[in-house]
C-alpha cells in the first residue's frame, strides 16, 4: 500500500468509518499534509483514550485503487 510516498504493509478495512495510521509510519513521511484537528478516540475499554491527529486529504493507494482520505494518525503498534 503506497500512503504518501511511503510504501508500507498494512491492513485494509474496506468497510472502516476511518483510517488509523501509526505514528511510526507518518512520521518519516517525507511530505507531511500536516493536521486538520487533535483528537481523542475513545476506545472500547472506557478507560482507554487514544491521542492523534487528522490529516488533510492524502493520497492511498492500493494495487490499482487510489483515492484521497484524511488519515487519523496515532501512536499505535501491531499486536502480535
Amino acid at each position: 500500500m503506497l500512503v504518501g510516498d511511503c510504501l508500507v504493509r498494512a491492513r485494509v478495512d474496506s468497510g472502516a468509518d476511518i483510517s488509523i495510521l501509526s505514528s511510526a509510519v507518518y512520521d518519516p513521511l517525507k511530505q507531511k499534509p500536516g493536521k486538520v484537528k487533535e483528537i481523542n478516540m475513545q476506545l472500547a475499554d472506557k478507560n482507554c483514550v487514544l491521542k492523534g491527529i487528522v490529516t488533510p486529504p492524502i493520497h492511498v493507494q492500493l494495487r490499482k485503487h487510489s483515492s484521497r482520505e484524511g488519515i487519523c494518525v496515532s501512536p499505535i503498534r501491531p499486536s502480535g
